[in-house]
């Protein structure tokens, strides 16, 4: 038996792989595009960075302005809606009160006013009645802006206790000064030389502004003095252009209204309606291209005098399109905020709403400490925000 060899079978060769080699030029231009995205990328982040570092460099510049700026409040309003009583309580609130200079000069204008409406009371009266008081009728104007002799204070006071006097003096409704009557009860008061006017004397006379002022105030905000500057500016219509030099740069708006005057047409124009007045310069301050930032304060003023009025007054009869109930206080006044916040085409704009009366001290005292508080944080914030 023999024995058979194969032939071993040898391996097949390996195979044999072959890698493509990567351009030179590719390499490069995909290391180039590398560096350019982290270049991107980098310049992104600084961008970014630098924008971080813009806004909050704007924003301390802006808490800085803020800090060391003294901001300023415009007072508007028609005329004999109590911006310069509001400006009174200020000076007594957050000022120091009034001089002596200012006080007597105040006297000699309150006994002044006296005897110009008891003269024209008198000269308008009966034949009997000016007999009567022929001294009154007797002194010119002109005499009595010189001097008023005592007598004829004397004959006013006699004359004030008359009860024919007193119904002529109600006859003529809001022709004389709504406080007058309380400087004729105390006349006899009045013209001692001794006599200092009180604060609740110099808030009820009337004062007619005649040229803007600035009043500057150092009101304390949580233990930091603030200074405040205050714009009274004249409410009477041919002075109302004199305003739009104040219209820059102003932090807030006070716009002061009389909401007592709805049955009252101006002094100045017999045939406009006051509150109409007010409403159609509320509407041309609220919208006025050069007041889209300031926010606005709306002092409905007189309130305790509107109460009374209401009650017999109707608002119906000068507002057809009130439909509330005659004589309600509460439906009356929602009706007058309405008209007024009703023309603010501005969505953005702040307006904020305080019943007032500006001749009582202890309600402007909260009041006013918290328009100064809304008013200065709601400016750091709008800094803050920018």
């Amino acid at each position: 038996m023999g024995f058979f060899f194969s032939k071993p079978v040898e391996p097949a060769p390996p195979t044999q792989t072959t890698s493509k080699k990567i351009p030179k030029s590719a390499l490069r231009n995909s290391e180039r595009d590398l560096v350019e995205y982290d270049q991107r990328l980098d310049e992104e982040r600084a961008k970014a960075k630098a924008k971080r570092v813009e806004e909050y460099l704007k924003q301390e510049k802006a808490k800085y302005d803020f800090e060391n700026k003294e901001p300023r409040i415009l007072i508007l309003g028609s005329s004999d809606s109590g911006k310069s009583t509001f400006l009174k309580q200020l000076k007594i609130l957050h000022g120091n009160g009034f001089t002596s200079e200012e006080l007597e000069r105040a006297k000699k204008s309150i006994l002044f006013s006296i005897f110009t409406i008891a003269r024209t009371i008198v000269t308008q009266a009966s034949k009997e009645v000016v007999l009567s008081y022929e001294p009154i009728s007797k002194l010119s104007i002109d005499e009595a802006k010189k001097n008023i002799p005592d007598d004829i204070f004397h004959t006013i006071m006699s004359m004030w206790k008359d009860p024919v006097i007193k119904e002529l003096y109600y006859s003529y409704g809001d022709l004389f000064p709504l406080n007058s009557q309380h400087f004729f009860d105390k006349l006899d008061v009045l013209i001692t030389p001794q006599y200092v006017l009180s604060h609740d004397d110099m808030l009820l006379m009337r004062t007619v502004t005649q040229k803007i002022s600035d009043n500057i105030f150092d009101v304390d905000m949580n233990g930091k003095t603030q200074r405040i500057h205050f714009f009274d500016v004249s409410g009477l219509k041919y002075h109302r252009k004199r305003w739009m030099s104040y219209f820059d740069d102003i932090l807030s708006i006070v716009f002061v209204v009389d909401i007592s005057s709805y049955d009252q047409v101006l002094s100045e124009d017999q045939d406009i309606n006051r509150m109409v007045d007010a409403i159609n310069l509320y509407d041309f301050i609220v919208n006025h291209p050069l007041l889209t930032k300031p926010d606005i304060i709306l002092f409905f003023n007189k309130k305790d005098l509107y109460d009374i009025k209401i009650k017999r007054v109707s608002l119906h009869v000068h507002f057809p399109a009130y439909t509330g109930r005659d004589f309600s206080c509460s439906e009356g006044l929602s009706f007058l905020q309405h008209e007024f916040l009703k023309v603010n085409k501005n969505e953005k704009k702040i307006v904020k709403i305080h019943n007032t009366c500006c001749t009582d001290t202890q309600m402007m005292r909260k009041i006013i400490k918290d328009v100064l508080y809304s008013i200065l944080k709601g400016d750091i914030s709008n800094v803050m925000n920018l």
